[in-house]
This record gives structure tokens, C-alpha cells and sequence, in this order.
């Protein structure tokens, strides 16, 4: 087996904190909302990138973000749930006028609806020397067979652990005081203020990656946060009730913050008219932390603590492997990365990012001129 590394989980500090995931490698494999984010329909424009490895994919959605945030518009950034180092997009918004700029290359591989209309391919392969790259034809097959092999292999570690997860989850439901809970949920909901146009919005704000865990928590610095104790793993039931009330209610506008692993585990949710977020985690006071042990049963926790307790070993076990695996995927990538990048024109690449620069200033402030 291949050794484990205990990955550490990493805080990304950006400058905008309108970041998060859309995709996440979990116990069902690759897992994507590209097709809901991205949606023709909703946007202005969308730009599609394609190209390989190292061809500054991700440089160039920044270097446009920033320049539209100089500008005073609005910009989301959205990051790639095996390298969060890098974007997989982003949404940049004036008003009423929406672009969206998307890798559109493998495993989020996004054609064009419609084409010339709303969507337009951008090729950056037209920027690399197709000579260079034969001559490493050997390399570049190798390098890409071992990543797939290690990612195939992640996979198979994170299906172990979602196994390992389906018995923690049946044995923590046999302690769960689920009326209790329920009652509870009820009546914390019964305070939430009501919306006009109520409207659940879902986003991932952790992911499992190449570097471990990594979370983000792309909410207002001044948010009320009441911290779900996690005893055990048994978070997810206190948030799994509050979802399925809100959803229920149908009352409500609310951010779902699912777990990177899978869709069925609420890792979070936030109340915008509230201002008010619930995460899993532990608080400083106690007036800000839900105790899940109210909710659990004695007696029957006793006797399966241990299972509960070697199973969340396990658990960690497989997930600390998947992320071993990431992480090596990652280093065949990187050195994919070298070799697309070596056979770039960028400045001639360059060039055509400010000319695309224009277009999209244009698209996105038709009223404004344009320096």
C-alpha cells in the first residue's frame, strides 16, 4: 500500500471571498455542477478555454478577473477541486450583464450549445508548436496514463471510505433521538426571517484535494456563526434536518454547503436575510455551539462508541490514502504542465488575452468607453 502522509487541512487566503467549488472528487468519484453554474441561458457570454496542461488557463481567467474588478464589476471565482491553486473558472457580472470564462477541458469537458450566439471556443492550442510536442509524444502519453492510473486509484480509496461512511451513518441513526432533533430544527426555523422570493442556492466550499482537505468560507466577515458539534461525525444530522425543513417551508433563502465527499451530508448552510451561517465545528462560547450529545441516546451510544470510533479511523484511513494518490496525480500533471508550457508562445498568447480583454469590457460596460 502506498505510504500515507497525513494531509493537512489548508485555509487558502484570496483576495475576493467570493470563492468556491463546483466540482469535488468524493466517495462517488468526480462530481460536477458545471452544467447548473455554467448554464448558457444565464449569461451574457461564455467563453470555453480549451488547451492542455501549462497553456495558462488559469492565468488567464485571473489576469481578466482583475482587470473587470478594476473596473467595478463583480467577480466570482471558482476553484478546481483537485489543484486549488487553480481556477476552473469564473463569473464576472455589471448589473443586469453576465460572462462567464470556463476551462472546459477534461473532466469538466463542456462543448458549445450556442455556438457564435453565447458561446465561443477559445483555443489555446493555436498558441503551442505542435513539432515541440511530438517530439515528447512518449512523455506526454506516460505522464498522462499515470495520472488517470493514480486518479483511478483516489477513487477507489474514496469509495472505501463512503462504505465505511454508509455503516458509521446506519449504526449513529440507532442513537439518534430523531424527534427530539426534529423539534428542535422546528423551532429555530419557525425564527428565520421569510423571503419574497425564496430560493436555495447550492455551492461546495471544501474539496478534496491534491493538498488535503481544503475549505474556503466565502461569507460576510460579520456573519452571526453557530458552530454544529460533530461528536462523533453525528453534524450531519442537525444539518441534514435543517435543510430538509428549509426545503419543506419553502419559505426561505438559503446557501446549502454540501460535503466534498457527498451531495447527502450538509457540511453547512447559510441564511443570507440572516445573515447567519451553521457549520460544522467547534465554537468558542457555548451560546454559539450546537451540542449534538443532547440529541444522541446514552444507552446506545455506550455500546457502539467503539465501532463508531475505529470506523472513523478507517474513514480517515482511506481518505488520507485517496488524497496520497491526489497528490501524486498532481506531480505527473505538473510536469505535463512543464511540457505544454515549454512549447507556448505566450506573448503572442498574451497578445490575444488583452484583444479578448476588450471584447469582454465591451460586452460587459456598453454604455462606458473603453480605454
Amino acid at each position: 500500500m502506498k505510504q500515507v502522509k497525513k494531509p493537512t487541512t489548508v485555509l487558502p487566503h484570496r483576495e475576493n471571498k467570493n470563492t468556491y467549488f463546483i466540482a469535488a472528487n468524493g466517495y462517488s468519484g468526480f462530481r460536477s455542477r458545471y452544467d447548473v453554474v455554467f448554464h448558457s441561458l444565464s449569461y451574457t457570454r461564455v467563453y470555453i478555454i480549451k488547451g492542455g496542461p501549462g497553456t495558462g488557463k488559469s492565468r488567464m481567467m485571473a489576469e481578466i478577473a482583475k482587470e473587470i474588478e478594476k473596473r467595478g464589476g463583480n467577480v466570482q471565482y471558482i476553484y478546481c477541486s483537485s489543484d486549488p491553486d487553480s481556477l476552473d473558472g469564473v463569473i464576472l457580472t455589471n448589473h443586469e450583464r453576465r460572462i462567464a470564462i470556463l476551462d472546459g477541458t477534461a473532466p469538466h469537458t463542456r462543448c458549445t450549445d450556442y455556438p457564435g450566439v453565447i458561446d465561443e471556443i477559445i483555443n489555446l492550442g493555436e498558441f503551442w508548436d505542435d513539432t515541440c510536442l511530438s517530439d515528447q509524444k512518449d512523455e506526454i502519453v506516460r505522464l498522462c496514463h499515470k495520472k488517470s492510473a493514480d486518479y483511478q486509484m483516489a477513487y477507489r480509496y474514496l469509495a472505501l471510505a463512503g462504505s465505511v461512511d454508509e455503516i458509521a451513518t446506519e449504526l449513529l441513526t440507532q442513537c439518534l433521538d430523531q424527534e427530539k432533533l426534529k423539534k428542535a430544527v422546528s423551532r429555530f426555523v419557525c425564527k428565520c426571517r421569510t423571503s419574497s422570493a425564496p430560493q436555495e442556492t447550492i455551492q461546495y466550499w471544501s474539496a478534496c484535494s491534491m493538498k488535503g482537505k481544503v475549505s474556503f468560507s466565502p461569507v460576510p466577515d460579520d456573519a452571526a456563526v453557530i458552530y454544529v458539534n460533530d461528536y462523533l461525525g453525528s453534524g450531519r444530522f442537525y444539518l441534514n434536518a435543517l435543510r430538509d425543513a428549509l426545503r419543506k417551508a419553502e419559505r426561505y433563502t438559503y446557501l446549502l454547503i454540501p460535503s466534498c465527499y457527498t451531495d447527502e451530508r450538509t457540511e453547512g448552510i447559510y441564511l443570507p436575510d440572516d445573515n447567519l451561517l451553521f457549520v460544522i465545528g467547534e465554537g468558542k462560547t457555548t451560546d454559539s455551539v450546537i451540542n449534538m450529545r443532547r440529541f444522541l441516546l446514552h444507552d446506545r451510544l455506550v455500546a457502539l462508541r467503539p465501532q463508531l470510533r475505529s470506523l472513523s479511523s478507517l474513514h480517515n484511513t482511506a481518505t488520507d490514502t485517496a488524497v496520497s494518490y491526489l497528490r501524486e496525480a498532481g506531480s505527473y500533471h505538473f510536469a505535463l504542465e512543464e511540457i505544454y508550457g515549454s512549447a507556448m508562445d505566450f506573448a503572442a498568447k498574451e497578445k490575444y488575452v488583452k484583444d479578448l480583454l476588450v471584447r469582454i469590457q465591451e460586452q460587459l460596460f456598453p454604455l462606458e468607453n473603453i480605454d
